[in-house]
């Protein structure tokens, strides 16, 4: 089943799509809106703690599960975190980045729970 393309192409499900199992595709779409929010809280927490190598950790497992519907926006956002983590840039700009990363999560997110709608 074929699921609208949103017209930006925040995403891609082409590669969920191929595995042509709806309930598998629907789990995925399930597990991305339950727990990229829950990693993108512990990396804002982390940030604001200045807690580095948990905001770089989380920042990491988002790329790779990103990577399954090709957000490619939010994983270059995630890469840009990653590399502040690494020049230890102000804990300040840190949180801005990670707050980024969650608005531009929140516009998939809105598309992913329509695609999940769809296939119910």
């Amino acid at each position: 089943m074929d699921l609208p393309i949103p017209t930006e192409k925040l995403y891609d499900l082409t590669f969920l799509e191929e595995m042509d199992d709806k309930q598998y595709l629907l789990e995925m779409l399930n597990l991305l809106v339950t727990e990229i929010p829950m990693d993108l809280t512990a990396m804002k927490e982390g940030a604001e703690a200045g807690d580095y190598k948990t905001v770089a950790n989380k920042a990491h497992i988002l790329k790779s599960t990103a990577g399954i519907i090709a957000v490619t926006k939010f994983v270059a956002i995630l890469v840009t975190i990653e590399t502040a983590v690494k020049a230890e840039v102000d804990s300040q700009k840190l949180v801005s980045h990670v707050a980024n990363a969650s608005q531009i999560f929140a516009q998939v997110e809105k598309g992913l729970r329509e695609s999940i709608a769809l296939l119910q």
